[in-house]
């Protein structure tokens, strides 16, 4: 159907129908029927004072009841104020019905998506009609009267449809919304209005085919209610939004068009963010902010180097048209950490990663990945010595105490024992990361106050005490230089 064609279509009037007693004279042996034709711009059922009448619709009674007008069925045009009239009827039972041309159309049973044509006489009456939608229920009026009665508001009441459209579109940025003149929409997609709501393209369900914008139109919608529309899978693709290939809108009242049903897809594409996830939740919650560090991608086909990938000022990446083959990302470590586990979302990943995301890409899927980061605390540095002249400080030739300590460790839970998965930097047997008493201590914590525990050997004490009070600042260090001397 071309998108100048019309139909017509009914809503309920809930106005009763009124049979009002005519003459009682023995000659009132015939029954009148009188109703209206409206613009029923809201869907209501019942006229408003600004919804206008429909001149020149055709009205007429179904004799044989077999939903079609038949010669010799009487038949009349509205006029100016939409009204119409039938006189001198036969008594008993009568169904009215609105007969469809050209510029109208309307099923018989409520909404069908099934559209019905008609010519009266071979005379196509294009009249000042746009297109019409019916509904509910069915597109006849039935009553039954005797002689003599005035049968009133047989009416009709019209929607004008509208038009769903939208675009389908590279979603380079892989959010699943589309981004303006910076993504392209792609020429070819097929897009189904999903009448039975399952999420697939049927048979017999309508459709369009994008433009060379990636534009879509569906026409002659039914106004008022929700409309769901897919789009259809191609080799090499994949849907980036949230509900894949499907997109919802409800239809706007009678006339119009309903935008913005877009759908994202992508060729081989790995998107997320990476933020700072101050409550640790491990997701992207309102008010965290984005990350703007760059990312490093290692692997693909043979021979390729690591390349650096760039966020955006809200920590957003997106990896375009990559090769089938395994990779890692890996996320920047200096003076951050993965808070957690981090989230990950999309089709398929092969491994929950930390600091870095390990995934196998095949071709033309789609993968989310995003790092929820924290800020690390800083580091703790210092030196353990003895101090041979007893002047508070390490001076030249005086010994590093390394080999007096047994525990050196952050004592998290502070309960005065090491415990698995506390910081340390010196642990039983292990050797210091430096010679001569000193120590650095860099452990993936959050900033804050933490208690800094030193274990000696045995007739060895640290001067002011084996526990220290130390702060850790993000990219700041702490430092402490620890005396250690004979048990007193």
């Amino acid at each position: 159907m071309s998108r100048s064609s019309s139909a017509c279509s009914l809503t309920p009037s809930t106005s009763a129908t009124r049979i009002r007693r005519a003459s009682t004279s023995p000659s009132s042996t015939g029954i009148v029927i009188t109703g209206r034709v409206f613009h029923d711009s809201n869907g209501d059922g019942v006229r408003g004072p600004k919804e206008k009448a429909l001149q020149r619709a055709q009205v007429y009674i179904d004799t044989d009841n077999d939903g079609a007008w038949d010669d010799g069925e009487p038949l009349v045009r509205t006029n100016g104020a939409g009204r119409y009239g039938f006189s001198d009827q036969p008594a008993g039972t009568h169904r009215v019905r609105l007969l469809g041309t050209p510029h109208e159309y309307f099923t018989s049973g409520g909404f069908s998506g099934q559209t019905s044509f008609s010519t009266l006489n071979g005379l196509n009456d294009y009249g000042p009609w746009e297109a019409f939608y019916q509904t509910a229920p069915a597109g006849f009026r039935k009553f039954t009267a005797v002689p003599g009665d005035i049968v009133t508001s047989r009416n009709f009441a019209l929607q004008t449809p509208v038009a769903l459209t939208g675009t389908v579109f590279r979603d380079t940025s892989g959010d699943g919304m589309l981004q303006g003149a910076l993504e392209k929409g792609l020429r070819g997609w097929t897009v189904y209005l999903d009448e039975d709501r399952d999420g697939v393209g049927d048979p017999g369900e309508r459709q369009a085919t994008t433009d060379d914008h990636g534009f879509f139109w569906i026409e002659l919608v039914r106004p008022g209610v929700e409309h769901q529309i897919v789009v259809g899978s191609k080799r090499g693709f994949s849907f980036t939004g949230v509900n894949g290939a499907v997109a919802t809108a409800s239809a706007a009242f009678s006339g119009g068009r309903t935008d913005n049903l877009n759908v994202g897809v992508a060729s081989a594409l790995v998107s997320g963010r990476m933020f700072i996830d101050a409550n640790g939740n491990g997701l992207l919650d309102t008010g965290e902010a984005g990350l703007a560090k760059p990312l490093e991608l290692h692997g693909g086909p043979a021979g390729s180097l690591p390349r650096g990938i760039a966020t955006d000022a809200n920590g957003a990446f997106a990896i375009n048209d990559l090769p089938a083959g395994h990779y890692t990302l890996y996320a920047p470590t200096d003076g951050f950490s993965p808070w957690i586990e981090p989230r990950l979302g999309g089709l398929t990943t092969t491994h929950w990663g930390g600091d870095r995301f390990d995934f196998d890409l095949a071709t033309g899927q789609v993968l989310r990945h995003d790092f929820a980061m924290r800020l690390d605390g800083g580091a703790i540095q210092g030196v353990l010595f003895i101090d041979s002249n007893g002047n508070g400080r390490r001076d030249k030739g005086e010994p590093g105490a390394h080999d007096k300590v047994t525990n050196l460790y952050i004592d998290l839970d502070n309960d005065g024992h090491y415990d698995d998965g506390e910081p340390y930097a010196y642990r039983g047997s292990s050797a210091f990361p430096l010679n001569g008493g000193e120590f650095y201590l860099r452990k993936r914590v959050p900033p804050g106050p933490y208690v800094l525990r030193v274990e000696l050997v045995y007739g060895w004490e640290i001067a002011g005490g084996s526990v220290i009070t130390a702060t850790l600042n993000p990219f700041e260090v702490d430092k402490h230089d620890l005396i250690v001397r004979p048990a007193t």
